[in-house]
């Protein structure tokens, strides 16, 4: 009889993300999965080596750079509801903001192998991140510049 191997975590240090669905879940990519906490990762050399090591899979962006994905559902298998990844700054006080791609993190994950059908796979579940180097998520409006209307002075004069 086969001994099964507890999965360990690992911690990814000075991982630049992008992505990052931790404060609040994204909307699961199949039609009746569950929403989930994610964030694309692309860490050191030697980091990726070790989720290599542990049979994770890169992805390749559009730049031609290696990443990693890690998640974790909102819901588990049983319907209950999962809590959300620790997040913490540099100093381990509880993290809010939203975090913008570029940022820099220490992140703690954990390696699952999967099996579904003819296809398995390891699963990067996602425990814990720590901000070291946090760059605010733009929202999209870092694209404009503000445009001076010249109508400021006409909404003073209203009678109302």
């Amino acid at each position: 009889m086969s001994e099964q191997v507890k999965p360990q975590q690992i911690v990814l240090k000075n991982a630049r993300v992008r992505y990052a669905k931790v404060i609040k879940p994204g909307h699961a990519f199949d039609e009746g999965q569950p929403d989930l906490w994610s964030v694309n990762i692309y860490p050191t050399d030697a980091d990726a080596d070790l989720l290599m090591a542990a049979g994770a899979t890169a992805k390749e962006d559009k730049q031609g750079a290696a990443f990693f994905v890690a998640k974790r559902n909102t819901v588990n298998k049983k319907g209950e509801t999962v809590q959300p990844p620790a997040v913490v700054d540099a100093k381990k006080v509880p993290f809010t903001q939203e975090i913008g791609n570029g940022s820099v993190c220490n992140i703690a994950v954990t390696p699952f192998t999967w099996t579904k059908g003819k296809n398995s796979g390891v699963l990067l579940y996602l425990n814990a991140v720590q901000v070291i180097n946090h760059v605010a998520a733009s929202q999209g409006v870092d694209a404009f510049d503000v445009v001076d209307t010249g109508d400021a002075e006409e909404k003073n004069d209203l009678p109302f």
